[in-house]
């Protein structure tokens, strides 16, 4: 038994050894490491979904470079898997890759997700937003639009949006950063929105007809529906103003303070539910 297969049996026995083992191995030869992983699941000793708790385990540790190389060859096998199956013209053959990979905890959108979010942390703006918008393509792939909403990829995105206008106000560029969370802002409104009409048990039909309303009519239902403080409103108001201000170019390019303002505003729906 390798080194990979002894962590993995102790990581099904809730053993704390096993991650001890795994950081072991990895530092040693961090290679053949992924190459064992990569073998155990193709043995079906180790499902996609356990790989990818292991992943988020050592993204919890701060061990993020584990981390990322993990989710990096869990991810590759399961676009692989998805193309094999794509791809596949007998119907038998194809009858038993979907029940390989619907029985071994295959989620693609989780793992670009999670994956996006470790990238945050390590500071890799671009890498991050490029998995988190393949996870939210994903969800809105395989589920209902208000439910890949509500799926952690979106409320992600928004995270993204504001980090990105975080890095153009530091750079004085206040027309980029206002734009970016602003952005940032209406994505927030429309989750809080789909999740207030999920909430009250409106049919999939209605929700996804309310889904498409003005954002001014979405605005004013959530204030209606104490969603939205007086503070949140006024300024979700001033801003919106400013905001058609930018974009139609009938009124000068957004002050600091005015940047300021809905970057914190966006922060603060970015956090509400």
């Amino acid at each position: 038994m390798s080194a990979t297969e002894e962590a993995i049996a102790f990581f099904r026995q809730e053993d704390k050894k096993a991650f001890e083992l795994f950081e072991e191995v990895f530092r040693k030869d961090s290679g053949t490491f992924l190459q064992e992983l990569s073998v155990a699941i193709d043995a079906q000793k180790l499902r996609f979904d356990e790989c990818s708790t292991i992943a988020a385990i050592f993204h919890s540790l701060g061990k993020n470079d584990v981390s990322i190389e993990i989710y990096k060859l869990l991810i590759s096998k399961e676009e692989d898997l998805e193309k094999q199956i794509e791809m596949e013209n007998d119907p038998e053959v194809k009858k038993k890759l979907i029940a390989f990979r619907d029985g071994m905890g295959f989620s693609l959108g989780r793992d670009y997700n999670d994956l996006g979010i470790t990238y945050v942390e390590v500071g890799e703006k671009d890498k991050a937003k490029d998995m988190v918008l393949k996870a939210y393509n994903e969800d809105v792939e395989h589920q209902k639009l208000h439910q890949a909403v509500l799926m952690p990829a979106y409320r992600n995105l928004s995270l993204i949006l504001i980090w990105e206008a975080r890095i153009f106000y530091d750079k004085t560029e206040f027309f980029s950063s206002f734009l970016m969370a602003w952005i940032s802002v209406e994505l927030s409104l429309m989750r809080i929105w789909f999740k207030a009409l999920v909430k009250r048990g409106y049919s999939n039909t209605k929700i996804s007809w309310l889904g498409r309303l003005d954002i001014g009519i979405v605005i004013e239902a959530l204030y209606l529906l104490a969603k939205l403080t007086d503070q949140e409103k006024t300024d979700i108001d001033c801003l919106r103003g400013r905001r058609n201000d930018v974009i139609h170019a009938t009124g000068a390019t957004p002050t600091e303070g005015e940047t300021r303002r809905i970057i914190d505003l966006a922060l603060s729906l970015h956090s509400k539910e």
